[in-house]
């Protein structure tokens, strides 16, 4: 790639508008203990569901508002967002190389297409291990109950049962009502969302049926009693909460003929919720490996030291060390010398020492070492660690030096703070290196978590907050208040809409070179997920006309519609094969 950004722009027509790393799941399909954390203070006050979303609403804005919202509710404002943007498309003096030649159809939006990430927390704290859920549920009385950790005055871990109010029972919404509002959300938008489906091993942790009924989890070549007894017999139906490794190929489209049809064109992987990408703890990862590199379905794992954190990360360091000496050997016997190494804390914080043997982009190599074509996105390109710049980060190195080594290891600038990154990471992109690796750079918004954490934290909102959670006498409501207080003083409603974000985004990349942006947004998404291999249409489509007959609410005449609607989007996908090769030929 070359050229300068002081040349004019050339009239290049968008043909197409991909973001590569969006939500969609409503925020109440996050367990209570995720959200307290999330807060400076709430940890302390653990509020019920209803006051920690009203916290949020007064707090964060549109952003709190829209967490708070059903899972296709949230997918139709990414949807009307994405539009948003899409319109400013041909305004000169906003985004100048978006005017379309003279001989341009103007009148035929460009196809945009959103791949939000879909989130299973069910498992996000450190009995996940085991196979327990985060909430342990009395379906007789419709509660619910969390076990919290903590360290006692002798320093040894210790568990507090916590009953949530009985309401909660109602209003968490567990991993299967989110796949199943994401499969209607795909079906009322065709074509523009194109969600990823979620694979947390500690769910998908047996070989076999027979295995998920008897109880076995498969770790590896070996078996071992989980001391978990699932509650149907050999006739019923699996329960979601028990799957097996393959269970994704039930709803993951094919890429190869005779592949399986389905709605999710890739996996989604967010290890900083609890286990490491190949962890002997957690049965059968090395098969799934397998198939997603033979079958080249794509995975996106989270991979920067910020995100959403779980309250248990202390504590995953004495597990591990308590257990290395009984870890089984079966999700490691292929490694050889690339193996995981234990224990990469640089100090002895146990935070750290989660971040670095959890989420560190070098605990991939292993897997990449044992499959080297495995498509992946280490996503968020080290995030704000680019405050530092690449020469004093050793996330940012390492995701560079994978994707040197690597073909098919791609990054993404989702949930990007121009503000803090923008120095360094527009010096890396003039770069030789940064130039290189341009072809593999994705553009993802993260919305809607850009209108929850791209916002301005005062420190004094947090001693607001710390002060009213530990005041011995003041109720929930009160100290509630004071925090609410201090928030609408300090004015804590700056979240990035998508439209804004996108724009901040290409202005920044126009700086260095115009091409990028065609790049980011159009090119490298459309390798990434495959959308230039038929096979994989044919499948999504089928996918498609498939949840459609489920529907048994739709009209005939509706349905109609809706297969009408489907058909033309995916004439729409095949046209655009070729606008992509002549956009290639343009930009290069």
């Amino acid at each position: 790639m070359s050229g300068s950004a002081k040349m004019a722009f050339p009239f290049v027509y968008m043909p197409a508008f991909f973001d590569s790393h969006a939500h969609g799941q409503s925020g109440n399909c996050a367990p209570l203990t995720i959200m307290w954390c999330k807060v400076p203070g709430l940890s302390q006050l653990k509020p019920d569901r209803e006051k920690t979303n009203a916290f949020a609403d007064i707090a964060l804005g549109k952003g709190g508002r829209v967490q708070e919202s059903s899972t296709i509710e949230i997918m139709g404002y990414l949807i009307k967002s994405m539009d948003e943007f899409i319109g400013q498309r041909y305004k000169l003096e906003i985004i100048g190389s978006y005017v379309p030649p003279p001989t341009a159809d103007t009148s035929i939006p460009p196809v945009s297409i959103s791949f939000p990430m879909t989130m299973d927390m069910e498992y996000a704290w450190l009995e996940g291990y085991e196979g327990r859920q985060v909430y342990v549920y009395d379906n007789e009385n419709q509660e619910c109950t969390v076990i919290l950790h903590d360290y006692d005055e002798n320093k040894i871990l210790k568990e507090t049962k916590y009953t949530l109010e009985r309401k909660e029972f109602f209003l968490f919404e567990k991993w299967n009502k989110q796949l199943s509002d994401t499969k209607k959300a795909a079906l009322l938008y065709p074509w523009r969302l194109l969600p990823c489906y979620h694979y947390d091993p500690r769910r998908h942790n047996y070989a076999n049926r027979k295995d998920i009924i008897s109880g076995i989890r498969m770790l590896g070549s070996d078996q071992k009693k989980s001391g978990i007894q699932p509650s149907f017999d050999q006739d019923a139906s699996p329960d979601l909460s028990y799957c097996t490794w393959d269970y994704f190929l039930a709803h993951v489209a094919g890429r190869k003929r005779g592949n399986q049809p389905g709605l999710f064109p890739a996996i989604k992987m967010y290890t900083m919720h609890g286990y490491r990408p190949l962890d002997p703890l957690c049965g059968c990862l090395w098969p799934f490996y397998k198939k997603c590199a033979e079958d080249g379905i794509p995975i996106i794992n989270h991979t920067s030291p910020g995100g959403n954190t779980i309250p248990d990360m202390p504590y995953f360091r004495e597990y591990i060390r308590s257990n290395a000496s009984t870890e089984p050997e079966g999700n490691l016997q292929f490694v050889g010398q690339s193996g995981l190494q234990p224990d990469r804390s640089k100090d002895d914080d146990p935070v750290v020492y989660f971040k670095e043997n959890f989420v560190h982009p070098r605990n991939w190599r292993p897997v990449l070492a044992k499959y080297p074509i495995l498509k992946i996105n280490l996503a968020h390109f080290g995030g704000d660690e680019w405050g530092k710049g690449p020469e004093k980060s050793d996330w940012i190195s390492e995701i560079i030096s994978l994707m040197q080594q690597y073909k098919n290891v791609y990054t993404d600038i989702s949930c990007f703070d121009l503000k803090t990154n923008s120095n360094h990471f527009i010096a890396f992109l003039k770069t030789e290196t940064g130039r290189g690796l341009s072809d593999r750079i994705l553009f993802g918004s993260d919305w809607y978590m850009i209108l929850l954490v791209l916002t301005k934290w005062d420190p004094l909102i947090v001693a607001s907050v710390a002060a009213g959670a530990t005041t011995p006498l003041a109720p929930l409501e009160i100290a509630l208040s004071v925090v609410t207080a201090e928030l609408m003083g300090h004015g804590l409603r700056e979240g990035k809409e998508l439209a804004a974000f996108c724009l901040e985004m290409k202005k920044m990349l126009d700086t260095i070179d115009w091409r990028l942006w065609y790049k980011f947004t159009i090119v490298n998404p459309f390798r990434f997920y495959g959308l230039d291999n038929p096979i994989l249409l044919d499948n999504i489509e089928a996918g498609l006309q498939a949840e459609l007959q489920k529907d048994k609410v739709l009209k005939d005449c509706e349905k109609k519609k809706m297969q009408d609607q489907i058909a033309d989007g995916r004439v729409r996908l095949n046209n655009l094969c070729n606008q992509i090769k002549s956009l290639e030929k343009q930009i290069q």
